[in-house]
């Protein structure tokens, strides 16, 4: 019998319990709805979908793409190619259809947010800006100009 770690007992309870987190563990990291949505509206070869989600890595979005099939949200349908290369296409499955008017809300969501998210993100960035006083930057060219003392 295999060793659970108590990490993966809790997380495997909670989602039990909460549907919230169940959603969550899903949709996973926050390239997989992404990738979702991406076929769901028709990008359905890997490197259209990789050109459509970048700056996504090549192990990123295999490993996406292989979890979104392990959670039966998409399919991948393997196309007549030659022997040598190998290509597939993806679709999204009912149970990943179902997903899309909650990720199509959360589209809509961010867009209304990000505006007020940026403007209160803004005078923090502006505070955060640190630069030296005036007089000490002259000080600190001159000692990096001259060397190391003889």
């Amino acid at each position: 019998m295999e060793a659970i770690s108590v990490r993966a007992e809790n997380s495997a309870i909670i989602a039990q319990q909460c549907p919230f987190v169940y959603v969550a563990q899903v949709l996973g990291t926050h390239w997989r709805p992404a990738v979702l949505y991406k076929i769901a509206h028709g990008v359905s070869t890997y490197n259209a979908l990789r050109a459509a989600l970048r700056p996504i890595t090549d192990k990123t979005l295999a490993a996406e793409l292989i979890a979104l099939c392990q959670h039966n949200l998409i399919e991948r349908i393997p196309l007549e190619t030659k022997p040598t290369i190998v290509r597939a296409q993806y679709v999204t499955t009912d149970r990943g259809r179902s997903l899309i008017p909650i990720l199509n809300a959360m589209e809509r969501w961010a867009e209304s947010d990000q505006g007020r998210c940026e403007s209160a993100i803004k005078p923090f960035k502006q505070k955060r800006r640190l630069s030296a006083p005036a007089d000490i930057r002259p000080v600190a060219l001159e000692a990096a100009i001259a060397g190391p003392l003889a």
